[in-house]
């Protein structure tokens, strides 16, 4: 395709939703996340929006139209897209600055060699980035969620509280009852020593950060999926995973952390260890 501009990995390229829906459709995708459904517009208005977008993507040299009318789509644009519209392997990264915050998402996905990275700069706008190393990869999801600031030591602290139990506590906290908070708690057996630098916590607009895996080993039908959470305030930083389900109730482990910790269980779960 040598009229379409030179891009060679790692590329980084800005699309409109429209121009996005358009490549989506040479893969035969219907959507990646992170690409809201087009639910206000009329069949009509999404047939003008997409040759609208067809004709963007030519005048930017990343798709050319072939003599049978076909829309051909820059290889480098293609690869990034498809690995997010079909990945082997994908984190999902939630990122809140504070409680109630304004919301950061980023979206990895993984397939064969390829590695693409999806984030939102603004509303209507997407960036793909395309790499071939997953070192890098994986350095640009800790930046970008600000992982990288993590302690790399803490002090330990470790307990077992139910979902209903945490939230409890976790409004106390949030209103300035700390005491009442670690009151509540030692009705579960969380000594005070435990309890209050959690509460505490919660009194100083802790960052918040998600992260789902979501990975399809070989041969494998169903995907495997694991989520954590951490909670940073100046003093502690948290981490959250589900522990193993009990009945119908699954607890939750909440413990300090550090960041070799948060590497190790990506590095984990991206291998498709339980």
């Amino acid at each position: 395709m040598a009229n379409h501009a030179e891009l060679e990995k790692p590329a980084h390229i800005l699309l409109a939703q429209d121009e996005l829906r358009v490549v989506l459709q040479t893969l035969n995708a219907q959507t990646i996340p992170g690409l809201p459904a087009p639910t206000d517009m009329t069949p009509e208005q999404l047939t003008v929006a997409n040759q609208v977008a067809q004709r963007t993507l030519r005048a930017r040299r990343l798709a050319q139209l072939r003599d049978d009318g076909v829309l051909s789509v820059h290889m480098i644009l293609l690869t990034a897209v498809g690995v997010a519209a079909y990945p082997e392997k994908t984190i999902s990264a939630f990122c809140w600055d504070k409680p109630g915050g304004t919301l950061k998402r980023l979206y990895a996905h993984q397939r064969g060699r390829d590695f693409a990275l999806h984030t939102l700069p603004e509303a209507g706008i997407h960036r793909l980035s395309l790499l071939n190393d997953q070192a890098r990869w994986l350095s640009y999801l800790m930046e970008f969620s600000d992982l990288v600031q993590l302690p790399a030591e803490v002090t330990p602290h470790q307990m077992v509280l139910e979902q209903t139990i945490f939230t409890t506590m976790q409004e106390m906290a949030y209103n300035g009852n700390v005491s009442q908070a670690v009151n509540y708690l030692a009705n579960f057996d969380i000594p005070e020593e435990e309890a209050r630098p959690l509460a505490e916590t919660f009194t100083q607009e802790p960052r918040f950060v998600i992260l789902q895996v979501i990975t399809l080993a070989e041969g494998e039908q169903a995907p495997r999926k694991h989520d954590l959470s951490i909670i940073q305030s100046e003093d502690q930083t948290w981490l959250i995973v589900p522990a193993p389900a009990v009945e119908s109730n699954q607890p939750l482990v909440i413990k300090t952390c550090a960041l070799p910790e948060i590497e190790a269980l990506l590095t984990k779960w991206l291998g498709h260890e339980s």
